[in-house]
C-alpha cells in the first residue's frame, strides 16, 4: 500500500476566457487515490473525448463539462449541483492528474490500468517499500492476507526535523482489474484517509509493482518475509 483526494464547489461568473479542453491525455477514466477525512471529493472522474465528463461520488454519477484555461487551471463543471464548478490548478502526467486549491489538500486521480492485470491470489503475501522525496521519507511493510484483511507497520523520516513517526495499520483491502483499494479500520485513520487506491502494473518474483501518483512512477514492493522495519535514520528522534 503505497501513498497517496475533490472539491470545494465555487460559483463560475466569467466564462469567456476559457478554451476548450484541448489535452488528449485528459482522455480516460481516472480514480482517486486517497480519500482525505472530512474532505467532500470526487471518487472517480471520467474525461469524455467530445470535452464532457463523468464524474462519481459514492454510488452516484453525474454528467458535467470540462474547460482548460490557458494559464493550466481546469474547471469541472457539474450538472445537477446547481450548475456550480470547481477550478483548480491542474498538474497533468502520463498516468496522474494532481488537482490543487489554495489552502486545499492536494488531489491525485490515477489512470485506470490497461490489461492483463495480476489475479488476486497472486497478490496475497508481504511486502517491503521505501520512498525518497525532497523533505523525507518512508518506510512500509505490509501484508496482503487470502481473508482480505491487511496489515502494515508504517514510518516517515523528516530531514528538516530530524524526526520520523511510526504508524502501524490494519483494515481490509479489496481488488478488482488491477486496482487494490485499502479501507482502514475506524481506529486506524492517522494518515488521515477513507480510503488509499493502489494501482498495480504487475506481480512478478522481485515483487508488487504499483503507480506512485505523486511521482508518476512505477516502483517496486519487494517481496518480504517480515513486517519489521530497519532502524531509523541515525540521529533522528522520535516523534512524541
Amino acid at each position: 500500500m503505497i501513498r497517496l483526494a475533490i472539491a470545494i464547489l465555487v460559483a463560475v461568473a466569467a466564462l469567456s476566457v476559457a478554451c476548450s479542453r484541448k489535452d488528449a491525455s485528459l482522455n480516460g477514466k481516472f480514480l482517486l487515490a486517497a480519500r482525505p477525512i472530512n474532505l467532500n471529493a470526487y471518487d472517480a472522474i471520467e474525461f469524455l473525448p467530445d470535452g464532457n465528463c463523468v464524474v462519481t461520488s459514492g454510488n452516484d454519477s453525474l454528467a458535467g463539462s470540462v474547460r482548460q484555461y490557458d494559464d493550466g487551471r481546469l474547471m469541472i463543471e457539474v450538472r445537477g449541483l446547481g450548475n456550480m464548478a470547481a477550478i483548480y490548478k491542474a498538474q497533468i502526467s502520463k498516468r496522474t492528474i494532481c488537482l490543487k486549491q489554495d489552502g486545499m489538500i492536494d488531489l491525485y486521480y490515477v489512470r485506470m490500468p490497461d490489461p492483463p492485470h495480476p489475479e488476486v491470489n497472486q497478490l496475497i503475501g508481504m511486502y517491503f517499500v521505501h520512498s525518497d522525496r525532497e523533505d523525507w521519507s518512508s518506510d512500509v511493510a505490509y501484508e496482503l492476507m487470502a481473508n482480505q484483511r491487511y496489515r502494515s507497520n508504517m514510518r516517515f523520516n523528516s530531514t528538516k526535523t530530524k524526526e520520523y513517526r511510526e504508524i502501524p495499520g490494519a483494515g481490509k483491502w479489496y481488488y478488482s482489474n488491477g486496482v487494490i483499494i485499502y479501507h482502514p479500520d475506524p481506529s486506524e485513520k492517522s494518515l488521515g484517509y477513507t480510503y488509499q487506491r493502489e494501482i498495480v502494473v504487475k506481480r512478478d518474483k522481485k515483487g508488487l509493482w504499483a503507480l506512485d501518483p505523486v511521482t508518476d512512477s512505477i516502483i517496486c514492493a519487494s517481496v518480504s518475509t517480515t513486517l519489521d522495519l530497519p532502524s531509523p535514520p541515525a540521529n533522528f528522534r522520535r516523534q512524541p
